[in-house]
């Protein structure tokens, strides 16, 4: 399949003044510290350190001072918090930005007891693609690594890439059922708009309007819900997500 994401096509995104202050603020407590930008939002896709953990036992020690960890004692999700809290520069947010995110997954691997989180980003209830923060933390509380592709102002983001976002998302330009004929047609199907069928809903009316299909050449059902799409790091735009499976090429797609 050809690579239909453009947004990547052009020059990285680079990281502001504040993030580079951030890295040296990092650096100076933390000289291993690795950290990654993300191209398209300049979020720091990857922080760790090349020697030692972001922090040391119960959250404190190496990059994480002890006033930062004390702000956000007793809370199971502290130590990634004093990191946040600490270092906002690097992110342009700091743990506030966790109100406004659903836990997506949460889990403790069996054989070490590494504890992982993940929060997916949301701006009105509609999920941010690929928005995530993962935080790993030991059974001794040391933050291993942290990963973050939030934006930093989501509300804002998603009204200066859709003015009146609202309106839009109630009644978008494209349908939901010619989203998913659209994307049959990218994979090498032949759907027409008119023979996209809606499945029965169930369940409470979303922001995302979640919907299901029936479509000649696809198999099963086909998902498509509105995502924000970022565009960089203060630009959402509101798309459609439609997952489906091909008849022909047997194969999902997304």
């Amino acid at each position: 399949m050809p690579d239909l994401d453009k947004r990547g096509k052009g020059q990285p995104a680079a990281a502001s003044a504040d993030q580079l202050a951030g890295v040296e603020q990092l650096r100076s407590r933390l000289p291993s510290v690795q950290v990654d930008f993300e191209p398209i939002t300049g979020a720091p896709k990857w922080i760790s350190g090349r020697t030692d953990f972001l922090s040391g036992p119960n959250g404190v020690g190496h990059a994480v001072s002890a006033a930062a960890r004390a702000s956000f004692a007793g809370d199971t999700n502290g130590a990634a918090k004093a990191f946040l809290s600490q270092y906002r520069a690097l992110f342009g947010h700091g743990p506030e930005i966790l109100g406004n995110a659903t836990v997506k997954r949460e889990f403790i691997t069996a054989h070490n007891g590494m504890r992982t989180v993940v929060w997916e980003e949301q701006a009105g209830g509609i999920t941010i693609f690929e928005a995530a923060l993962v935080a790993h933390t030991t059974k001794n509380e040391e933050l291993v690594n942290l990963s973050s592709q939030f934006i930093p102002n989501p509300a804002g983001a998603a009204e200066r890439g859709v003015p009146n976002w609202p309106l839009v998302a109630a009644a978008p330009p494209i349908s939901a059922a010619k989203a998913v004929a659209i994307a049959a047609a990218s994979i090498g199907g032949q759907v027409a708009e008119a023979d996209v069928t809606p499945e029965p809903q169930t369940g409470e009316a979303s922001p995302e309007q979640r919907q299901r299909f029936k479509a000649p050449g696809l198999n099963g059902t086909a998902e498509a819900r509105l995502v924000w799409l970022p565009m960089g790091r203060d630009r959402l735009r509101l798309c459609w997500e439609v997952i489906l499976t091909s008849r022909v090429r047997g194969e999902m797609f997304r």
